[in-house]
């Protein structure tokens, strides 16, 4: 190693409090921190490479400071197996190698990073403050007994125009570090990360992939923008007293601004399909909901059409030896034409499972490099 190597994994040790070294994936251009022993490792991204350590200190990742806080595992590993497990069963003639000891042997706990931004904010702004009111209306009906009335009440809602000058610390606000964070969420749910923050340690991340982030600040500080509108929107919504608010505009000012990173857990893991293909499994560690690569056995259904093929076969030859029989008993001949009729369906029977396999894997295909 160079020094500037040296220096920066010695900066990476400081602060993380442990021993740690980038690895990348040359596939999906992931990168991770892991302990320097580790080995022949492979993606947990997307499965599709080995991961390789990082030594040139030109080519270390920018951001690798230790994150401010944690998001530890709602869900435990066998948990997670049997969601992904109840997940694939919906696939339709399944791979044979989707077995509940395949995916526990091939689960990988991630942690995935969010940006904490803390901002010092004076703006003006404007908004419309809306509050609820009760409107009793009533209603006249014939019934069997003569003309009722019922009486009806409707919650209604009054807008009053707001402006004020806001100065406010905002702590924590949220953004995506991952270039692809948006796209992960829309597979695996959002990931509930108002409560159960716990300070760093360096314990919750043994024996764990910790991603680097591939998005920097001022890539993320629209989605960033984003999250402090929210929050300012709701503080006027509590001084106004206001039920709702709506049209809020505001003209900010940021200063001293301090981002650090929050970790959020995930799990993935793996299965082979007919070609020997990794296809992969998101369980998000938090709720508990999967995503999958999903991908039918075509092998599994031409096996369903050779033996549909071989039945229809033996039916018509059945019938016809029924029909050369039937020059003798002429009732055989209709037993001879009901068995062609049976092995048609049979024969029908058996390609139907290829169409469905071919379809449904037409229609579940995904790039492995647009993962996370």
């Amino acid at each position: 190693m160079t020094d500037a190597t040296l220096d920066r994994a010695s900066s990476i040790r400081e602060s993380w409090q442990i021993e740690l070294q980038p690895y990348a994936c040359a596939f999906c251009e992931s990168v991770f921190l892991l302990p320097p022993e580790a080995s022949r490792l492979t993606c947990p991204t997307c499965f599709r490479d080995e991961l390789d350590p990082i030594s040139d200190a030109e080519q270390y990742p920018s951001y690798v400071m230790p994150p401010e806080k944690v998001l530890p595992f709602a869900i435990s590993p066998e948990r997670a197996v049997s969601l992904a497990e109840d997940n694939l069963k919906r696939i339709p003639l399944r791979p044979t190698d989707i077995t509940p000891a395949n995916l526990k042997d091939r689960l990988r706990p991630i942690l995935l990073p969010m940006w904490l931004i803390d901002a010092e904010v004076q703006a003006q702004w404007l908004a419309e403050a809306g509050y609820y009111y009760e409107v009793v209306s009533h209603n006249e009906r014939y019934g069997g007994s003569g003309w009722q009335t019922e009486q009806v009440k409707r919650v209604r809602t009054r807008w009053e125009p707001r402006a004020g000058e806001l100065r406010r610390s905002y702590h924590n606000v949220t953004a995506a570090a991952l270039e692809q964070f948006e796209v992960l969420t829309g597979r695996v749910g959002n990931f509930a990360i108002e409560s159960g923050q716990q300070d760093y340690q360096p314990s919750q991340i043994q024996d764990v992939f910790v991603r680097v982030p591939s998005r920097p600040p001022e890539a993320a500080w629209d989605g960033a923008h984003t999250g402090f509108i929210r929050a300012a929107a709701d503080e006027v919504r509590r001084a106004a007293s206001a039920d709702e608010i709506q049209q809020f505009k505001w003209r900010p000012d940021f200063a001293t601004q301090n981002w650090t990173q929050l970790l959020i857990p995930l799990y993935s893991t793996y299965y082979l399909d007919d070609q020997g293909e990794k296809q992969v499994v998101y369980i998000n560690g938090l709720t508990g909901q999967v995503w999958a690569m999903r991908q039918a056995s075509p092998r599994r259904a031409q096996t369903f059409l050779f033996i549909g093929l071989a039945l229809a076969s033996l039916l018509v030859l059945g019938s016809v030896l029924g029909l050369l029989i039937a020059l003798a008993l002429p009732i055989l001949g209709l037993l001879a034409l009901l068995g062609v009729l049976l092995a048609v369906g049979v024969a029908i029977g058996g390609v139907v499972p290829v169409i469905q396999a071919n379809s449904f894997n037409r229609r579940n295909r995904f790039d492995p490099k647009r993962l996370v």
